[in-house]
């Protein structure tokens, strides 16, 4: 009996099992973004026959398919001339459902950088995430609500001009939702998509500017 009550529980969607069910969205999806540690080497890519591990910055600066011999030469050298770095870190771009059926964080970019990049840049690859879930996903998997990140400084400034465009007003359908609610912040982005950063670097955040207040 106690099994067959645990054959009766809806077991977690995965995500391409999401995509080819016929169910609707109900909810919406939050796109998470933070930094992971790489080994700072190149790798091999058979399926594009290029040369990986390079940081996004920089390596437009140099072919990096591998075409003869010499052009793994001319990535050494772009290397050794600091032209093109290897990725100190790989930025990891997940989407994550609000739904109870879709568990899980589903990462759809995995990108090394050398840390050089501005907000502006960075925004750039959120507004392509955006527009490539809205075009091809959303229908299917829910539009995205939020964007959710860490305390990073160059992040929050691509956040702000990003994401802080508009205020929910009176007029708008949320406002009955949200309007009321003491300290939330009702500015958002195209879409109405929110910007939320971990608590604990809001936390981190307010004691360094209370104890530098006091200084």
């Amino acid at each position: 009996a106690a099994l067959d009550k645990v054959r009766r529980v809806r077991r977690p969607m995965h995500f391409a099992d999401a995509l080819r069910s016929s169910l609707h969205y109900h909810t919406g999806v939050t796109v998470c973004w933070d930094e992971i540690s790489q080994e700072e080497v190149a790798c091999y890519f058979p399926h594009a026959d290029c040369v990986g591990g390079l940081c996004r910055e920089h390596c437009m600066l140099c072919d990096i398919r591998l075409r003869c011999f010499q052009s793994a030469e001319h990535i050494a050298g772009a290397l050794d001339q600091g032209i093109v770095h290897f990725g100190k870190e790989v930025s990891v771009l997940a989407i994550t459902s609000f739904s109870s059926e879709l568990c899980g964080a589903y990462p759809v970019v995995a990108s090394p950088t050398c840390k050089s990049e501005t907000p502006a840049e960075g925004a750039e690859i959120l507004r392509t995430v955006f527009s490539a879930w809205k075009d091809e996903f959303a229908n299917f998997l829910g539009p995205i609500w939020s964007f959710a990140s860490d305390g990073d400084a160059g992040r929050r400034a691509m956040v702000y001009d990003l994401l802080m465009k508009q205020v929910i007003d009176p007029q708008h359908p949320l406002y009955k939702i949200v309007g009321n609610l003491p300290g939330l912040n009702l500015n958002v982005g195209d879409d109405d998509i929110t910007a939320d950063f971990d608590w604990k670097h809001e936390i981190k955040r307010k004691c360094s500017n209370d104890f530098l207040a006091q200084t």
